[in-house]
């Protein structure tokens, strides 16, 4: 008898079909993430064109270039709509456990529509970058683009239709660029757009409604606005949200994206606000000179985390843009002729 069968005989078999039943086992398991893997968003992480954007008529400055930023487009999980909101007293109420969710100095992008407003936590848009909502009777977009510390706010409505929008996982000269999503669910095809310039920079010329907020601390924010609401997160996501503050990030000096950055210029993380002010001026200015600025009456402040110069009194409309000096040079937001 041979040494196979004589082990089958004497119990051998047993092992064998246990090992079948843990493969199956582990093959059902890791079908899933196989698929989900087989089947993710176009993109592989080196080359523009496999994102599949329509990457058609370019136009951005020379000092900015179009490159890769993650693996693969839709990586970010944007939040169609916050989970839940929240209101002044039950914030108070959390903070008073040990699950501090929202604290006085924690940064926040304040939106007020209508008479509406709320409040949305950076530390939730640090993992998100997109928040959907609708404030006010209208639909909107609030962006946040961590490594250029920029935050708009758009209109979701685009030719009369809301719309949905999408990370596309590439940058446009260090920042963020959005794509809407197509609303027969296909992927493919889709013009880019820049955050920060708030418009397509390549396949048709589409420029976004963008809207006012305010950039500034929890604190701030609820004292201006007794009867905001608060974005809510995703309980789910919990360890993630704590493991996404880049604050590391504003402390260091490299950059993640290949931006130039003049050789005498301010830092490539010099935390930079373009303000349009109340007699159509344009300015921008650096944390050195508002100090020296003559606008009172925009009470501007400098904040250290994330890097930022608040304007306590926006002017009418769209009149602010935060970000990093990197980003606001390469898409030519340094020359004021934006």
């Amino acid at each position: 008898m041979t040494p196979v069968k004589k082990a089958i005989r004497e119990g051998g078999w047993v092992i064998i079909f246990s090992s079948i039943i843990f493969v199956a086992l582990t093959t059902w398991a890791l079908a899933p993430a196989v698929l989900k893997m087989t089947t993710r968003p176009p993109g592989d992480g080196i080359t523009l064109s496999s994102y599949e954007f329509d990457l058609s008529n370019l136009r951005l400055p020379e000092s900015a270039s179009l490159e890769t930023a993650m693996l693969h487009r839709d990586m970010v999980p944007v939040l169609d709509e916050p989970p839940s909101l929240m209101t002044t007293s039950e914030i108070h109420d959390i903070v008073n456990t040990r699950d501090r969710y929202l604290v006085s100095d924690d940064a926040v992008i304040g939106v007020e529509i209508n008479g509406e407003s709320r409040a949305y936590p950076l530390s939730t848009l640090h993992v998100h970058e997109i928040i959907h909502d609708e404030l006010g009777g209208v639909p909107i977009a609030v962006t946040w683009h961590w490594p250029s510390a920029s935050p708009r706010v758009f209109d979701r409505r685009i030719n009369g239709k809301t719309r949905l929008f999408g990370i596309s996982g590439l940058v446009a000269g260090g920042n963020q660029t959005l794509y809407v999503r197509r609303d027969d669910g296909e992927i493919g095809g889709e013009a880019l757009i820049s955050q920060l310039l708030g418009r397509t920079i390549t396949g048709q010329p589409l420029t976004l409604n963008p809207l006012p907020y305010r950039f500034t601390d929890w604190n701030t924010w609820e004292i201006a606005h007794e009867d905001t609401t608060v974005a809510g997160r995703i309980p789910s996501m919990k360890k993630r949200y704590k493991h996404g503050d880049p604050s590391s990030y504003y402390r260091s000096t490299p950059l993640l994206f290949d931006t130039p950055v003049p050789s005498d210029g301010l830092p490539a993380k010099e935390p930079m606000v373009l303000i349009t002010t109340y007699d159509n001026r344009g300015l921008l200015l650096s944390t050195e000179l508002i100090e020296h600025a003559d606008l009172a009456p925009l009470g501007l402040s400098r904040a250290a985390m994330p890097p930022r110069i608040e304007v306590a009194t926006p002017p009418p409309g769209d009149g602010v843009r935060h970000g990093l000096f990197h980003a606001l040079h390469a898409l030519g937001l340094d020359t004021l002729n934006q």
